[in-house]
């Protein structure tokens, strides 16, 4: 049962005040459970792609953050279905939240798109909205929310979806410069081998022992990563080195 449309904490205005300090990831997924209190869905995507950096639409794929589950993401990708989804192809003809079965009335729309939905349908999906924006840096996000429920969306439902998928694609944007700022980063191998031992409970004369280098050496190559990472501790810059895929956990 979904909270009143005037319950104060569920104000976009709010919500977007209230998960502003937020990390970009977890800021995406506090802004979809916020929209989850007003609107039945059960999935999302949301696709960041740059002029810049892709050559196609189709490249979303390698920017994206979901909660479809990995069975589902494997059959996405093995099956090369990106390629005929028309979320990927239609959603930048939208900035406003378009129920999937206003597709169906497109020219462009194909019998390859209509498989996609099919699959799609297969899998318990049958109903969604998918919309686009754009940031001043120039970046697209692709944004889609899907439930199981089958039944027209209303005028309220598809403005929140808007104005919720906005704040997640903004978010989505941060999180995507975020990962870019710290790829651009001159780290050596010596600070990420430093900061993996740290990672698995090694100290620094542990360290100091396994690579054969003085324990002055060890903190100050973990020190020079944690300034690289803007993080004030040692626990902190082992969070998010993992978190940005540059050690293993």
């Amino acid at each position: 049962m979904h909270s009143p449309m005037h319950d104060d904490a569920l104000i976009p205005s709010k919500v977007a005040a209230s998960t502003a300090t937020l990390k970009p990831e977890d800021q995406i997924d506090a802004l979809y459970a916020a929209l989850q209190q007003k609107v039945d869905f059960d999935y999302f995507a949301v696709s960041n792609v740059s002029p810049l950096r892709n050559s196609h639409l189709h490249e979303a794929i390698k920017n994206c953050c979901t909660n479809f589950g990995d069975a589902r993401l494997g059959r996405y990708t093995d099956q090369k279905l990106f390629l005929d989804d028309p979320i990927v192809d239609f959603a930048t003809l939208t900035t406003s939240a378009t129920a999937w079965d206003q597709l169906c009335g497109l020219t462009a729309f194909e019998k390859r798109h209509r498989n996609v939905l099919g699959a799609a349908r297969e899998e318990g999906i049958r109903a969604g909205v998918f919309m686009s924006t754009r940031q001043m840096n120039g970046d697209t996000q692709l944004i889609s929310f899907a439930r199981a429920e089958e039944r027209e969306f209303s005028d309220a439902e598809l403005h929140l979806a808007t104005v919720y998928g906005q704040m997640i694609a903004k978010a989505m944007n941060g999180a995507v410069l975020e990962c870019e700022a710290v790829r651009d980063l001159k780290v050596s191998a010596r600070e990420l081998e430093c900061l993996s031992l740290s990672a698995i409970g090694k100290s620094s004369a542990e360290i100091e022992v396994i690579l054969g280098i003085s324990r002055h050496t060890v903190d100050f190559h973990i020190k020079n990563l944690m300034g690289k990472l803007d993080a004030s501790t040692r626990t902190y810059a082992i969070v998010k080195a993992i978190r940005l895929g540059m050690i293993n956990p």
